[in-house]
């Protein structure tokens, strides 16, 4: 297998990946075609350098092994396309370019590490914007999702930016908190905030729920939550089965009246069932409707 890049290749990557990955101290053999410092360079676990080369092959140090950080990740969000090579991962975009609307999909040429079309296709080429999602993200139930952090330690309380929904049983490989983190004491959380208007994020599948890549929405910016009055507001649990659910004052979320059969397809699988009742929520937590248009709770003395 060839382990260079066609002119045209290499002249899109240097665009596109010119930033992201660390660098190496010691750079790959001019003849693999790899950018040093760009998003087709390796790194190794523990976000070490590779101490050199063999070949193509980069050699990490003693503890850490190679990982393929021109996959998307944390680290880099565009995938540039290498072939495996003997003990390297294989790149996760095997497949998904796209010719013009007239000729179909492109597919990978591991010899000519580029895109091509399909045969008998002479007039159409890739187009360059096209890649595909990174692995980690593919789901097919909102339950198959959950929120991470790219860090050690991670968030004591998840927001859209701090937080990824990614697959569960794929977790490593968005951050492989074994590898990169082994060393690393996280300090205790404080208490919960009590803020009402604090954000509520919650993974999730497509938009909706039903589509196909792990996506996260927070409860404060959604229509379902939305209202005009405190009446348009009801308290409810965190889990897609109301029933049985969470009841703890700080885990409770607030909702449109209405707003359940939205809110369900977001959290819950398309063929749950759940138990027909509702909990016993404390009389000290009730909905109303925030300065900002959306339900939300407080929390009152029950004297």
């Amino acid at each position: 297998m060839r382990s260079r890049l066609t002119l045209a290749h290499l002249a899109t990557v240097s665009v596109l990946f010119l930033a992201g990955c660390p660098s190496s101290h010691t750079g790959p053999p001019e003849e693999c075609g790899i950018i040093s410092g760009s998003c087709m360079d390796a790194c190794c676990t523990a976000s070490a350098d590779p101490r050199g080369w063999d070949g193509c092959r980069p050699i990490c140090p003693d503890g850490t092994t190679f990982v393929d950080r021109c996959a998307p990740a944390p680290g880099c969000g565009l995938d540039a396309g290498l072939c495996p090579m003997p003990g390297m991962l294989p790149p996760p975009c095997v497949s998904g370019g796209c010719c013009t609307n007239t000729h179909g999909p492109a597919t990978w040429d591991c010899d000519t590490l580029s895109w091509v079309c399909e045969t008998g296709s002479t007039e159409c080429s890739p187009d360059p914007r096209i890649r595909c999602p990174a692995p980690y993200l593919a789901c097919d139930e909102p339950t198959d999702c959950m929120l991470a952090s790219a860090t050690c330690c991670g968030p004591c309380e998840w927001t859209l930016d701090n937080g990824t929904s990614v697959h569960r049983e794929r977790v490593s490989e968005f951050f492989d908190r074994d590898a990169e983190c082994a060393d690393v004491d996280c300090a205790a959380c404080p208490s919960p905030s009590s803020d009402p208007l604090r954000p509520r994020v919650f993974p999730t599948c497509g938009s909706d729920g039903r589509g196909d890549l792990c996506t996260a929405f927070d409860l404060r910016d959604v229509s379902f939550t939305e209202c005009a009055t405190d009446a348009d507001c009801r308290v409810r649990t965190p889990d897609c089965c109301e029933c049985g659910g969470d009841t703890s004052e700080l885990a409770l979320i607030a909702i449109r009246t209405d707003g359940e059969g939205a809110f369900a397809q977001r959290v819950c699988p398309a063929e749950g069932v759940c138990l027909d009742c509702l909990p016993a929520y404390p009389a000290t937590v009730h909905a109303f409707c925030a300065a900002d248009g959306h339900c939300a709770l407080d929390t009152v003395d029950d004297d």
